[in-house]
């Protein structure tokens, strides 16, 4: 696998991030089959938002990473909020409660995230990130200019 360190002082991020959103309706020995799959290939970032399958992936993907044992220092996080469904939604309490929410699915607690991903046009969004980077508990913001 071939890594990239991300933004000046971060983690060795894998090339190939594995997407997150098809599993909340996967059984879960399927589920973590794919992730043990991934982490043996050397893909540990994995990319989530609190929509996919109504939060049921985020779930899932914490229930895996626990039954599975792998260590929170393991894992590359990165995750999208702002996003309701049919619409964005970048108001502070629903960028910070989304979030937040995330984390807790996932089973990650308070701890924080590794990367928020902040789409093309979402300038009022990205201007709270900046401001709030704390409240947001996220290590990392990455741009998609498409």
């Amino acid at each position: 696998m071939k890594y990239r360190k991300l933004g000046k002082g971060g983690p060795q991020c894998p090339r190939i991030v594995l997407g997150c959103m098809r599993i909340g309706d996967k059984p879960v020995e399927k589920t973590e089959a794919l992730i043990s799959a991934a982490l043996d290939a050397g893909v540990n970032m994995f990319d989530h938002a609190d929509i996919y399958a109504g939060g049921e992936s985020e779930r899932k993907f914490g229930e895996v990473v626990r039954n599975l044992k792998i260590p929170r220092e393991k894992l590359i996080l990165q995750s999208k909020c702002g996003i309701r469904p049919g619409m964005y939604d970048f108001s502070k309490e629903h960028i910070v409660g989304s979030a937040e929410n995330s984390l807790k699915s996932i089973g990650a607690g308070t701890q924080i995230g590794d990367c928020a991903q902040v789409f093309q046009g979402m300038t009022l969004f990205l201007k709270r990130i900046l401001r709030r980077r704390c409240a947001f508990q996220c290590n990392f913001i990455c741009m998609d200019f498409k």
